[in-house]
C-alpha cells in the first residue's frame, strides 16, 4: 500500500516538475522574444530596416505566438512595399486572435496600396466594430471610400476619425481632397489649412490647397503654396506638375 502511494506521489511530482518547466520555458521565450522585438523597433527607428527585419524574424522563431512581433514585421513589410508578406503576417495574427483590430487595420491599409478597396473597406469595417474608439479604423475606411469616389461616405468616416484624434493630419488632408472633389472649395481650403497648421512641413496639403486656389483664381496664394510644396517635397513627378502650374498661372 505504501509503495502504491509513493508511486502516486512520484507521478504527481513529475507532472508538477514538467508543468513548471514548461511554464518557465514559455516565460523565458516570451522575454527573449520581446527583447528581439525591442531591438527591431530601435533599428527600424534608425532606418536599419534589414537588421530590424532580422530581429523580428528571430522573435517569431523563439515565440511563434508573439502578436507584437508579427505586428512590427507586418508594418515593416508594408513600409518597404512587400505587401504579400505584410498580409501573411496579418493573417498569422488573425489566426491567433480573429478579432485583432491591429491586424485588420494593417491589412486594410495594405489592401489600399494594392487598390483592393472592397477588401480594405471590409477589414476596416471590422476594425470599427472591434475598436470603435480607434481613429485609424475610420480613417482607413474613409480613405478607401475616397479612392472609389464615394466622397460623402469618406467625409463621414474621416470626420469621425478627426473627432477621435483631432491632430490626425492625414485625415484633414484626405477630407480636404473629398471636399475639393465635391466643389466645396471653402471647406477644402479650411481642411488643408488645418493640416498645415498641425504639420507645417507636411508637403501634400500645400499642393492640394494650391490646386483649390487655382480654381478660385487666387493666383498669388496658389503660387505661394506650390512654391512651398516644391521646397518640401521629394516627389519628383509632382514637383514638375507644381512648376507647370506656376508657369501656367504666370502666363
Amino acid at each position: 500500500m505504501n509503495k502504491y502511494i509513493n508511486n502516486i506521489i512520484l507521478i504527481v511530482v513529475v507532472i508538477l516538475v514538467i508543468v513548471l518547466f514548461n511554464t518557465s520555458c514559455t516565460s523565458i521565450n516570451k522575454f527573449v522574444s520581446d527583447l528581439h522585438v525591442g531591438r527591431g523597433k530601435w533599428l527600424n527607428s534608425n532606418r536599419l530596416l534589414q537588421q530590424s527585419l532580422s530581429q523580428y524574424d528571430k522573435a517569431i522563431v523563439i515565440n511563434p505566438k508573439s502578436s507584437n512581433a508579427y505586428t512590427q514585421r507586418a508594418l515593416l513589410y508594408e513600409n518597404i512595399g512587400q505587401y504579400d508578406k505584410a498580409i501573411d503576417d496579418c493573417n498569422n495574427m488573425l489566426y491567433l486572435n480573429p478579432h485583432n483590430p491591429t491586424a485588420l487595420g494593417i491589412r486594410a491599409s495594405v489592401y489600399i496600396y494594392l487598390k483592393q478597396y472592397d477588401k480594405a473597406i471590409e477589414d476596416s469595417t471590422l476594425v470599427v466594430q472591434y475598436a470603435p474608439d480607434w481613429a485609424t479604423g475610420y480613417y482607413t475606411r474613409g480613405l478607401a471610400f475616397s479612392e472609389i469616389n464615394e466622397y460623402v461616405k469618406a467625409i463621414s468616416d474621416v470626420s469621425k476619425a478627426i473627432v477621435l484624434e483631432p491632430t490626425m493630419v492625414m485625415a484633414f488632408n484626405t477630407r480636404g481632397i473629398c471636399y475639393a472633389s465635391l466643389n466645396e472649395s471653402s471647406k477644402a481650403v479650411l481642411d488643408f489649412s488645418n493640416a498645415i497648421k498641425i504639420a507645417p512641413n507636411y508637403d501634400e496639403p500645400y499642393f492640394n490647397r494650391g490646386k483649390v486656389y487655382m480654381t478660385l483664381m487666387m493666383k498669388q496664394e496658389a503660387i505661394d503654396d506650390f512654391t512651398k510644396y516644391i521646397s518640401l517635397s521629394n516627389n519628383s513627378i509632382q514637383i514638375i506638375i507644381a512648376r507647370q502650374f506656376i508657369d501656367n498661372i504666370n502666363k
